[in-house]
Order: C-alpha cells, then structure tokens, then sequence
C-alpha cells in the first residue's frame, strides 16, 4: 500500500470516528482545499541522551507536510535504533494531520478534542471525559493576554466575542470577570500532547495554538475586525493605573536549573522551537519529561490571568470603599460606599463568583491532565511543577474569599438601607398618628355638635350619648390595659414573694 493510500485510509477512519462526535470539526477539514490543506507549522525535534535538542529545519518551520513526511521516513539521531522524536504542530490543516497520522498511528479524537473551544462551562459541557492514561497524554486549557485591541464596529456591541483567523474554535473577548467589557484582550487556548513508546525509542506530537493574527472575525459578519498593537496590558483602567503590573505579567515559573523568560507577545510555536536548542538534557527516556518547557509556559500565562483577575477584584474593591467623608450630607451608613449600591451590582457579583468556581474547574482538570494530587495516577509530576499548580489553586481559593467579602458587604449594605427606609416608614406612620391625636378630639366635639333632636347638647335625651359614650370607652380601655396591668401586677407579687422568701 502507497503512502498515499495509507494516509486516504487513515482519513476514512476519521470521518468514520469523529464525525458523529466532532462534526462541526470534521466538515471543516473536508471542505479544506488547495493551500489550505497546508495552513499550519511544524518541526521535528530530535533528542538524546546527554545532548541538547535537535529542531528540523533548524529554527524555521518544515516547508510543508511532505517535508515532514521525509522527515519521519528518514532515521532518529542518537544511538543505533533507538529514536525520540517529538512534533510541534501549529494549527490543524488536514494533510499534516493525516500525514501524523498514518506515521505515528495517533488517535484521530486527539486532533479533534483539541479543536474544540476552551471554556469554563463546567467539568463536562464540551470537554470530553478522559478515557486515556494521562501519563502517555494530556490536554491543558489556559488564557493568554494580548497586548492588543480589537478595532470593534457599533455592531459587535451586542456579543463582544470574536474567533480567531485559525481553523481551531479559539474565542477572543475583552469581558471580565465580573462581566464588563472594559478587560484586557484574553484568548482561551489549548496545548495537546499524545506519545507512544517502543522500547527505548518514543514519538510524541504536541499541538499547540496559532499566535493571534491580524484580524477577528465577529459572528457570521463577513467583515474582519482589525487588531492592532497596543504599548502595554492595562487591566485596571482609567484611575487604577497604579495596580498594573509593573513589568511582565508573565512569570518564569521554573526551576532554577532551567533559566527561562517567555514573553507573552511570542507565539507557543516560537518560543518552543527557540528555546530547545539552549539546554542539554541528560536524561531523554520519558517523553513526558521532554515537554517541561510547554507546561511551563502554561504555568505561566495561568498565573497572568490570575495576577489580572486579581487586579480586577482589587479595583472593585477600592471602588467600593474609597469615598469623600467631606460630604456631610451624605448619610453615615452611605459614606462607606463611593457611589448608591445598585441592582445590577449583585448580577455582577454573581458573575464574578461564578466566573473563579469555573476557573478552579478548568485548574482542576489540567491538574487531573497533569495527575497532580491524585495518588493513584499512573503519572508522577515533577514537585516543582506540582508545587506551583496547587499555588495556583490556593491563589483561586484567595480570590473567592476576597469576593465573598465584597458580597457580604453589598447584602449587609443592602439590609441597612432596607432598614433605613423601615425607620422612614415608621416615623411617617408616627406623623400620622400624632395628626390623628390632635384631629381625633376635633372630629368628637364635631360629631357631638353635629347631633339634632332630643340628643344634641342641651335637650333632653342628651344623657343617653353619655350613657352610652362612657360604658363603651371603659370597656375598651380595660381591654387595652387590663393585661399588662395584670401581668405587671403579678411580677410585683412575685418580686415581694421572692424578698420576703430571703428574709
């Protein structure tokens, strides 16, 4: 069978597997023709024992999925046999999709599982449950900053959320945690990796995003949004400029045998193919062990996006709490808030709340990915790189408290106010009453005057209205006062018992 056959094959197998799954993904690749086909990078990257990595070419690219084709034809460096092999693969064009493979005989819903949109809906909304041994593979989920905006039409105000040129469902928006659309440029991504082992020898294939392009695109707008490049990240805004990060919002988390610093504005595809070349590795048997610099950079862009949200919670907070105590008009109670607590407040709050509880979701399955705090996972993570997700986690758990203080404060806000106008209503009902105390007399000597006959003052039935005024008033006034007097009455008698009991 030709390798022309071999990969037709392949591609049979799967539609035949992923189109019922995947078959938005699916159309898509079959729909592919011409250049197409070939929208994506790659590069083999070689390793041995004791030696630094070898990319092929050298720091570029492969010039097409042939070129990569005569690359895994052709035999591993190192010693005799034994072949370690790793493939970066930027974007998802179908003929290096099937030329992997066919090569490598990878699983055809690992292609299609990283096409699928990153998202924080929950543990199983559009993810696929893990049915593979995550010590052979793994699936990461992360946001990237972008130091970049996003040249809107008056249009796009009705869903701020735009998809990247890529064939992968990569969404782009400025919304926040809380809601607003006043954010920095975020992107949710994924890194895929998948290895199988013989023997001594390996391939692996790690897929990873396209860097973001020159346009967006907006829902089924046929006109692309321009990105243009902005001089820096700013995530707090007009007024809150000083809780910016001062230099990067990326970190190097990493040992300290591994001196690395990725930037943010780098691709993944970039920084990885730049970045191999500089260290040797004297152990190369794990595979898993040979992608540290990918999991790093995901450390890393989970810490920006949580610096940010941090950032955000902060402002949120100093807007709540920050106000001028000169206006002595304000009420006290109010003075604590910079502005009226609003309805949509707590809509917002709930949002934000439950913005980091499908954060920690998305931190928790790469952490299971990872097999971190899991005892029976059959991968052992490094305890440097299991160290900083568990921080991560206890960076989250920060958060939330934090927030949960904000909304305290807005329902404790909330029940003063509803208090407050309480203590309106009853001093107006007490006008009222004192209105009714002074005009109930009038209305009496009113209705005495007004009566006629025999009955009015001065005739002779007049008597009958006393004979009947004062029994009806005595009797009401017993009913008023007769308990509490008695039950007063009796706390005395107990209070002499109890004296003279002592004596």
């Amino acid at each position: 069978m030709t390798e022309t056959q071999e990969e037709a094959q392949y591609w049979s197998l799967f539609e035949s597997t992923q189109g019922h799954t995947y078959p938005e993904f699916v159309r898509r690749l079959s729909h592919q023709e011409g250049p197409l086909r070939e929208e994506a990078r790659a590069v083999l990257i070689t390793f041995q024992d004791g030696a630094k990595p070898s990319v092929e070419p050298s720091s570029r690219p492969l010039a097409s999925s042939g070129a990569l084709r005569n690359r895994l034809n052709s035999t591993g460096h190192g010693n005799p046999g034994v072949r370690r092999r790793l493939i970066v693969l930027e974007g998802l064009a179908r003929n290096y999709i099937q030329v992997i493979g066919t090569k490598l005989q990878v699983p055809p819903d690992f292609f299609a599982s990283h096409w699928i949109a990153p998202g924080y809906n929950g543990d199983l909304v559009n993810q696929a449950v893990r049915h593979y041994d995550n010590k052979y593979r793994f699936r990461l989920g992360f946001s990237k900053l972008h130091q970049a905006r996003v040249e809107a039409l008056p249009e796009d105000e009705k869903s701020p959320f735009y998809q990247m040129d890529s064939i992968t469902r990569r969404i782009v928006s400025r919304t926040t945690i809380f809601g607003d659309e006043d954010g920095p440029l975020v992107s949710a991504e994924h890194v895929s990796f998948w290895s199988k082992l013989d023997g001594e020898s390996w391939d692996a294939v790690l897929l990873v995003d396209a860097p973001l392009g020159r346009f967006v695109w907006w829902q089924d707008s046929r006109t692309p949004r321009k990105v243009t490049q902005i001089d820096r990240i700013d995530v707090a805004g007009p007024g809150f400029s000083f809780l910016n990060q001062t230099g990067s919002w990326y970190p190097p988390i990493i040992p300290d045998e591994k001196p690395l610093s990725a930037s943010s504005a780098a691709s993944t595809f970039k920084t990885l193919i730049e970045l191999y070349p500089l260290r040797e590795r004297p152990s190369t048997s794990d595979p898993n062990s040979c992608v540290d610099y990918v999991r790093i950079l995901v450390l890393s862009a989970w810490t920006a996006r949580i610096r940010a949200i941090e950032c955000r919670l902060v402002k949120e907070q100093l807007a709540l709490s920050i106000v001028d105590l000169s206006r002595a008009e304000v009420p006290t109670y109010e003075r604590s808030w910079t502005r009226p607590w609003h309805p949509r407040d707590f809509a917002r709050l709930v949002h934000a709340k439950s913005s980091l509880e499908a954060l920690d979701w998305e931190l928790r399955r790469n952490m299971d990915a990872l097999g971190i705090g899991s005892s029976d996972s059959p991968r052992t993570p490094e305890p440097w790189e299991a160290d900083a997700w568990q921080g991560l986690r206890v960076a989250i758990g920060n958060l939330k408290a934090r927030l949960d203080v904000i909304l305290q404060a807005y329902m404790q806000s909330i029940s003063v106010r509803e208090t407050s106008d309480a203590n309106k209503q009853a001093r107006q009902v007490g006008y009222l009453t004192s209105l009714a105390t002074i005009f109930l007399p009038l209305s009496l000597i009113a209705a005495v005057f007004s009566m006629g006959g025999d009955f009015a003052a001065g005739g002779s039935r007049f008597w009958v209205y006393w004979a009947v005024a004062v029994p009806v008033a005595a009797v009401g006034c017993v009913m008023l006062f007769a308990r509490p007097a008695i039950r007063a009455g009796r706390q005395i008698v107990k209070r002499v018992s109890e004296a003279e009991a002592l004596v």
